[in-house]
Parts: structure tokens; sequence; C-alpha cells
């Protein structure tokens, strides 16, 4: 992964289809990152986070997204979420 403060999202792009990210050029790989990140802040100002937003605009270690963050970063990659346990494992 390039230092360029997008690890995280690096790494998600990367997991969503690993072969397209592999074919990617460095460049497009670092833009799909900021997308991903940039997407994930306008989720973040759609739900009135704007601190959190701000915050995940720094550069650097700044700017790494916290624990509460993750969810609107699932959003914005388009993952599915389950809130609740499935029927099976209820027991």
């Amino acid at each position: 992964m390039p230092a360029d403060g997008l690890c995280l999202y690096h790494a998600l792009v990367a997991a969503s289809d690993f072969s397209a990210y592999m074919a990617m050029t460095s460049a497009d790989r670092a833009a799909a990152a900021g997308c991903l990140r940039q997407k994930t802040i306008l989720e973040l100002v759609a739900s009135g986070l704007h601190s959190q937003a701000a915050r995940l605009s720094l550069s650097g270690s700044a700017g790494y997204p916290d624990e509460e963050d993750f969810i609107y970063i699932a959003m914005a990659s388009g993952c599915l979420l389950y809130t609740s346990p499935s029927p099976r494992d209820r027991g």
C-alpha cells in the first residue's frame, strides 16, 4: 500500500475487487481510495456529523477514521450491513 494516508481506503477498494485493483495504475488506485474517502466524508455530512467529516478530511494519521466512522465507510463502499443476527445465529 502506498504511504499516502489512505491505506484503509486502499484495502477496502482492493477487497471489493482485488483483480481490478491490481490491474489499476498507481494513480488510479490512489484516485479510487481518495474517492472512497470523499464518499465517506459525504455520508458523514449527510448524517449531520460535520466534526467527524472534518476530521476525516485531515491528512495523515490525524484523518484516520475512528471506530464510529466505520459504518459510514461501509455505507460509502456499498457494503451490506447486518445489524441483527440471522435466525440461524439466534440459537
